[in-house]
C-alpha cells in the first residue's frame, strides 16, 4: 500500500481488504522527552459509517473492523481497550466514570461522552461537540511520567469527520484520537 489506506480506496472495507493481501508497516513517532516511541493507530471511516482501527503491534497490522468503533487511545491494545470498558456503568459494568490520564480510563470517558453527545443541528454545533469529547480524553501537554510510559505527550491530534452535518453528533463521523500521531520523515 503505497499511500494512506482511504486515498485509494473508497469505503473502508475495499482499504481493509487491501491491508489483509499487501500488509504494510507504519513508523512510530520518537518523544524525544522520554526516549520512547509512540504506539502507531490508523482509524479509517467512511460516508457509510463503516469504521476500522489498524493497530501496529511487534511491526506487523491488527485490524479491527466495526462500525461501532469510534474512539481510541494509545494503550493497551484495541482488544484490551474493548474488554477493559465493559468494566464501567453504561458499558454492562458497574464501576463509574475514570478519572485518570491513564489511556485506558481516558478511552473510557471518550466513549461515555462521545454516547451521550446531544443532537446538533448544524455542522459547526456537530464539529464544537467532538472537539469537547477530545478535549475531555486528552492527554494534557507536558513532561511525562517516565515509570508510566503509556502517558505520552501529544505532539499532534489529527482530526478528520469524513460527514460532519445535519443531525445527532454521536451517529456522525468523528474520531477521539487524543494519540493520532504523524510519523516524521
Amino acid at each position: 500500500m503505497n499511500a494512506v489506506p482511504l486515498d485509494r480506496f473508497s469505503i473502508v472495507a475495499e482499504s481493509v481488504a487491501a491491508l489483509e493481501a499487501e500488509p504494510f508497516q507504519a513508523r512510530p513517532q520518537g518523544d524525544a522527552h522520554a526516549g520512547t516511541w509512540s504506539t502507531v493507530h490508523l482509524v479509517l471511516d467512511d460516508a457509510t459509517r463503516d469504521s476500522a482501527v489498524i493497530e501496529f503491534l511487534d511491526g506487523k497490522p491488527r485490524v479491527h473492523h466495526d462500525r461501532t468503533y469510534t474512539v481510541m487511545t494509545n494503550c493497551p491494545p484495541f482488544d484490551q481497550q474493548l474488554e477493559h470498558l465493559k468494566r464501567y456503568e453504561g458499558f454492562a459494568g458497574a464501576l463509574p466514570l475514570p478519572g485518570t490520564t491513564e489511556a485506558a480510563d481516558r478511552f473510557v470517558r471518550a466513549a461515555y461522552y462521545l454516547d451521550r453527545l446531544p443532537p446538533a443541528d448544524t455542522a459547526a454545533r456537530t464539529y464544537a461537540a467532538l472537539l469537547s469529547v477530545m478535549r475531555n480524553a486528552a492527554q494534557p501537554f507536558g513532561i511525562p511520567d517516565l515509570a508510566r510510559p503509556n502517558i505520552s505527550i501529544p505532539d499532534l491530534a489529527w482530526v478528520s469527520p469524513a460527514s460532519v452535518g445535519e443531525g445527532n453528533a454521536s451517529s456522525e463521523r468523528r474520531r477521539a484520537a487524543p494519540e493520532f500521531a504523524a510519523p516524521s520523515g
